[in-house]
């Protein structure tokens, strides 16, 4: 599993992205975790603007994470 990553440090960004997608991680808020999607392909904002749909209040968000790959079918 990855390691938590502080919203100080930086935010989920790709910066090769040339179109905007939207990209599922998880976040917490240090006392909740939950599921965070925010848009890829533009220039750093504070997480309260970045997230469009999340289990927490965007500008409550302190860390954040990549979705484990899904297990391999047998």
């Amino acid at each position: 599993m990855s390691e938590w990553i502080s919203v100080d440090d930086r935010l989920p960004l790709e910066p090769s992205s040339i179109e905007n997608k939207i990209v599922t991680v998880i976040i917490t808020d240090g006392l909740e975790v939950g599921k965070g999607d925010y848009w890829t392909g533009t220039k750093p904002k504070p997480w309260g603007d970045w997230s469009s749909s999340s289990d927490i209040n965007g500008s409550e968000i302190t860390h954040w994470q990549p979705l484990p790959c899904p297990p391999e079918s047998q």
